[in-house]
């Protein structure tokens, strides 16, 4: 019967896993002796101190992760405009100098050579 059980939930369910033969048994004798099916909202386990500590340390492992990945991220991106801005300003303010330097050097040189001739 167990296995009959079995193989309809995977004809009626076939991109669901296949429970354990076990699963169908409890559910079976759940149904004999109390006539009624077990209720998919209450849990198998009932809450004792160790679940809690494994939820609260769980979901404080979690906030830390994603914590410590937001605050990577905004670093990156932060570093990475501030880095992009400074190099613009430093290529910008170089390229004026060497400019500069560049046209006061030959109008000088210009210059002193007319002066000069």
């Amino acid at each position: 019967m167990l296995l009959a059980a079995c193989r309809e939930y995977s004809i009626r369910f076939p991109n669901r896993t296949v429970p354990d033969s076990t699963v169908f048994a409890s559910v079976y004798n759940k149904l004999r002796q109390t006539g009624v099916l077990p209720s998919s909202h209450i849990s198998s386990e009932p809450a004792n101190e160790q679940n809690v500590d494994e939820v609260l340390t769980y979901s404080l492992t979690y906030y830390l992760l994603l914590t410590h990945l937001l605050i990577t991220y905004l670093l990156s991106y932060f570093l990475t405009h501030l880095l992009a801005y400074l190099f613009s300003y430093l290529l910008t303010y170089s390229l004026t100098f060497l400019l500069t330097y560049l046209l006061t050097y030959s109008l000088t040189h210009s210059l002193t050579y007319l002066l000069l001739t």
